[in-house]
């Protein structure tokens, strides 16, 4: 078996500890970029994917809060190109504050 195959053969769900570790101590940065992409992505969705008035809707506040995302049963598995592939359970049990608001639409706050 070759070192490729070793490192990407599935031996079952795995606890990545030192994921959630790193996530902790990142999350104050991670939070801020993550509901920035929010928005980046998502907005222009809005326009052109959702029916008047609510292709107006627009993010007046996205707060993923302090409390970071916690992974388990990390799973990896080689792919039919030589990839990698990670199959991660993702838990979130966050207090996140999100607003957004648009022409014609009553504010929606969470």
């Amino acid at each position: 078996m070759s070192l490729v195959e070793k490192l990407t053969a599935s031996g079952g769900a795995e606890s990545p500890g030192f994921l959630n570790d790193l996530i902790v101590q990142l999350w104050p940065n991670m939070s801020v970029a993550v509901a920035r992409t929010i928005g980046e992505i998502a907005e222009p969705m809005f326009a052109t994917m959702l029916p008047s008035p609510l292709n107006t809707l627009r993010f007046e506040k996205i707060n993923l809060g302090h409390v970071p995302v916690h992974i388990s049963n990390v799973d990896v598995h080689k792919t039919e190109n030589e990839g990698v592939k990670l199959d991660v359970d993702i838990d979130w049990d966050g207090n996140c504050d999100i607003e957004l608001d648009g022409k014609m639409v009553p504010k929606i706050v969470s």
